[in-house]
């Protein structure tokens, strides 16, 4: 991001089809005062006590695993029928300190992470900051078999517990969803390799042409699936919020109580005051996530049709360019006839004004790539066309220099 948004600085006329956030016009920022006090009000008549207390509560430290636990599981119960008293809630600052919490206690444990490469950088961040290695898993068209040999190399290396890392719903940067199949030999091979399946559902609730997938954690008989949800998409990044929830028995609840211990020192807690917003916005929408998103997933669906379609008018002749039309989420992939590296973006950046990100930059390998990551979700019809007629650019000069 810091690399990301130095080109946008440094060449301020560029336009941008990199930034994977939500759409600045439905953030409901203005709204914070007024969600704020009436998750406060609800907190309160939840718990019969006073007002006065309930904002002393929430404007103090409070405990580290959070306040509005209740709220949230009553939103779990209604987005993926996962029974309340069945799961235990850790909120956090996002899904990013929940990545570093999980990759902290494994490597406590002496354990190790796997993930897909290309994938998400939070996690190779999360894991090289916890000093955990991370075994990256080429996406093959058997993935189930790639895993388990990643498995089985990772079970030489280290004694502890394997997190394997996914996002099943329309992925980042790549946006492919795993089919039902796919989720089903997932979790079979996570018990009978007794692996802890970390599901990072930040793009989950935007699908655009089908119904959702059953999560991996609504799938889960053993309890070996840590579900992590995010408000960084779904209401805005500005509240750095998001949390974990797993099975009360069950292999993922086992270090539960150090990971408490683990986010008393990462962060002590997450603001109490955001918890009460976000309690309060979710209370007014009735939980109901699909209903209150309508809006922006129908945005995002546009803003995916008009760069399929500018795509097409640029590539579809030179079939060494292809991608897959997104059926949700925020991103694209774009594979080319040329390999594309940090440098290269920077050189397009500068002289053809088009900001793009190389897939190579979220392998956890490092391993060169001739693709690229269009994010379609906070830019306009007209500079998603700007954009991607730049970048055609850009490419009939890689060509033929």
């Amino acid at each position: 991001m810091n690399f990301l948004n130095g080109i946008a600085e440094q060449y301020p006329n560029s336009v941008s089809l990199a930034a994977g956030r939500p759409p600045d016009n439905f953030l409901p920022a203005s709204l914070v005062p007024s969600m704020l006090k009436f998750g406060v009000a609800r907190e309160s008549k939840r718990a019969s006590a006073k007002i006065e207390r309930t904002w002393r509560q929430f404007s103090q430290y409070s405990d580290t695993n959070g306040l509005i636990i209740p709220t949230l599981k009553k939103l779990m119960k209604c987005s993926e029928d996962l029974e309340p008293h069945n799961f235990a809630i850790q909120i956090t600052n996002g899904i990013q300190e929940a990545l570093l919490i999980e990759c902290s206690w494994a490597s406590q444990e002496r354990g190790a992470v796997i993930a897909f490469d290309p994938t998400y950088v939070g996690i190779a961040g999360a894991a090289a900051t916890a000093g955990i290695p991370l075994y990256a898993v080429t996406r093959s068209t058997n993935p189930i078999s790639a895993i388990d040999e990643a498995v089985t190399l990772a079970r030489h290396d280290v004694s502890g517990p394997i997190l394997l890392y996914v996002i099943a719903d329309y992925d980042n940067p790549t946006s492919v969803s795993q089919t039902m199949d796919e989720r089903i030999a997932l979790l079979n091979l996570a018990k009978e390799r007794s692996l802890l399946i970390l599901e990072d559902t930040a793009y989950r609730y935007f699908n655009f042409d089908t119904d959702r997938l059953p999560s991996l954690i609504s799938l889960d008989t053993h309890g070996i699936v840590i579900h992590l949800v995010s408000f960084s998409k779904l209401l805005m990044p500005g509240l750095r919020m998001g949390f974990s929830i797993r099975a009360c028995g069950g292999p993922s609840a086992s270090h539960q109580g150090m990971n408490t211990n683990i986010k008393s020192y990462v962060s002590v807690m997450t603001s109490p005051i955001m918890q009460a917003a976000v309690s309060g916005y979710l209370q007014h929408v009735g939980f109901d996530m699909d209903s209150a998103n309508e809006e922006r997933r129908n945005y995002l669906r546009d803003n995916r049709d008009t760069l399929d379609s500018e795509l097409s008018r640029h590539f579809s002749a030179d079939t060494r360019f292809n991608w897959k039309k997104p059926q949700g989420g925020f991103f694209l992939m774009l594979n080319m006839p040329f390999s594309m590296s940090r440098d290269d973006a920077i050189t397009a950046a500068r002289d053809y004004g088009v900001i793009t990100v190389p897939i190579e930059m979220f392998s956890p390998s490092g391993a060169p790539s001739n693709s690229v990551r269009f994010a379609f979700s906070a830019t306009s019809h007209a500079d998603l066309a700007e954009g991607v007629q730049r970048f055609a650019s850009y490419s009939k000069f890689r060509m033929h220099y």
